[in-house]
């Protein structure tokens, strides 16, 4: 967006402060700063802040914008660390902020799903699991425990668990769409529909993917369907200490998915350099306050380490499941141990697989910081670098190994230390986290930072390694062909409920 006339924007804004009430608008040079800081630099800028706290106050801050062509960039809870936090794709005139709409709307234990507003966190959501003593939990994500389940689940985050792909396990999705109107999707749309909440599709075309990475609507209300807590579940971990085999233990795996042995979303690859990042800072002493740290330089390999999860209904099959592992694994890994989740050890382990949010990989964004993280984590306020890349591949093991020789070169290349994560999404396709961690109060990091993530991610296209969630550093990055079918066709559909262009610029215009 170029350009933003102040005239309309003076009389926008106060549109705004008349429709909503005290405290709702914010036009003040330290919030909008606050709104304004990433983990990474960014140039675009707002005029105020809104906070609706109901979804008619939405509908009127769309109404609004409509009336004096106004932009507006929407954000759940703001903790998209990494891809953009609040930070607009293009500057507009108002960031909208739907962190007060945070009601759990309804519970039911009986049929297992849980209804809620943007505002609703991954930490209140397991809190108040807790407090109904339910026998289900909320698949968390390596992210904050103050993330928005809404705002992860609208730009297709994952979870933990057999239930991380969240769009599988979610409906009846209440959006406002660009001219202020509310549609509900799937059952919801009808009155009294008694399968609103447990039927994913709806009858006729189905809606809801048409939200999500997209600017087409403002999710307000959505159903995430809950899996039970197991019976019985051990943890297990591993090393890979020669890069050779990384290819087997990759189909090795692939082929205890198929089986059922391990379940989609329930185990983890880490390499070196994540495990360093996650337990601790980066080695100042050590490296006489040089970088880059390259430990396979220093020690002739770069181990691979692997987190998983049995999910079983007993001990007994828990443990034929865990023997059945053990064969399949063997000659390929090592130190391959479980820990049973009734012991205490094995309890903590386990916490992030049914659903407790933990915060080491946030701790994990000070890696390159030279002081010590506060009690309280904020990269953005502490100045943390990190910027996301978040590829996918195929579950072959040759294919990954080469995407991710390809990534741990590139970064290296750039000075900085390459921080893998690998999920298996399923049994065919696997989804990599890559970080890149700098210190931004160094001169020129942010700099080399983007320089790396941009030239990484265009390798890695040439490649034909796609990402599968862009942060708003990479919205234009997939952006070849304006003329396909597939541009055409979005381009037509935004145009015809958004023609005066308010919500959200240049998110996932592809």
């Amino acid at each position: 967006m170029s350009g933003i006339e102040h005239s309309t924007n003076d009389d926008c804004i106060t549109a705004w402060t008349e429709a909503l009430t005290p405290g709702q608008v914010a036009c003040d040079d330290e919030t909008l700063r606050q709104n304004l800081h990433a983990t990474f630099t960014t140039s675009q800028q707002c005029y105020c802040i809104l906070f609706p706290e109901s979804v008619k106050d939405v509908q009127s801050c769309v109404k609004i914008a409509n009336y004096y062509n106004a932009s507006l960039y929407t954000i759940s809870k703001g903790k998209n660390w990494g891809l953009g936090s609040r930070v607009p794709v293009k500057t507009v005139h108002a960031i909208m902020d739907l962190s007060r709409l945070d009601n759990i709307l309804e519970y039911n234990e009986e049929l297992s799903y849980i209804v809620v507003e943007p505002g609703v966190t991954f930490e209140a959501v397991s809190n108040f699991l807790e407090t109904q003593n339910s026998a289900f939990y909320f698949p968390v994500t390596g992210g904050p425990p103050e993330g928005s389940l809404i705002g992860n689940a609208a730009d297709r985050g994952e979870g933990v668990g057999p239930y991380g792909d969240r769009l599988f396990h979610t409906c009846a999705y209440e959006v406002v769409l660009p001219s202020g109107d509310i549609i509900n999707t799937g059952m919801a749309r009808f009155d009294a529909a008694q399968s609103s909440h447990v039927h994913s599709h709806g009858v006729g075309p189905s809606l809801d993917g048409l939200f999500t990475q997209s600017n087409l609507g403002i999710i307000t209300r959505m159903t995430f369907w809950l899996p039970r807590k197991p019976e019985y579940s051990e943890v297990f971990f591993c090393q890979i200490s020669e890069a050779g085999r990384l290819p087997g233990v990759i189909e090795k795996v692939r082929q205890l998915i198929q089986q059922g042995a391990i379940e989609q979303n329930s185990f983890i690859l880490w390499n070196t350099y994540k495990v360093l990042a996650r337990s601790g800072q980066y080695p100042w002493r050590l490296m006489n306050n040089k970088t880059p740290l390259d430990i396979g330089k220093m020690k002739g390999q770069e181990p691979w380490y692997g987190n998983g999860v049995v999910y079983a209904a007993s001990r007994d099959i828990a443990t034929a499941t865990r023997k059945h592992i053990e064969t399949v694994l063997k000659n390929l890994v090592d130190d391959l141990h479980f820990l049973d989740s009734d012991s205490e050890h094995g309890a903590a382990d386990n916490s992030g697989f049914v659903g407790k949010p933990v915060t080491a990989n946030v701790k994990s964004t000070y890696w390159r910081k030279k002081k010590q993280p506060s009690e309280i984590l904020n990269p953005e306020k502490d100045n943390c670098g990190v910027i996301w890349l978040c590829p996918v591949v195929p579950a072959i093991g040759e294919s990954a190994t080469e995407a991710l020789e390809l990534i741990s070169t590139k970064i290296k290349s750039h000075g900085f230390e390459p921080n893998i994560s690998v999920n298996f999404r399923d049994s065919r396709c696997l989804q990599l986290f890559v970080a890149i961690m700098y210190d931004r109060d160094e001169p020129q990091e942010d700099t080399r930072a983007l320089h790396c993530h941009d030239t990484l991610l265009e390798q890695l296209v040439t490649k034909g390694h796609y990402p599968c969630r862009l942060g708003i550093q990479s919205m234009k990055a997939l952006k070849k062909n304006q003329q396909s079918p597939y541009s055409s066709f979005l381009d037509a559909l935004r145009d015809s409920i958004d023609p005066n262009n308010i919500l959200s610029p240049g998110r996932y215009e592809q």
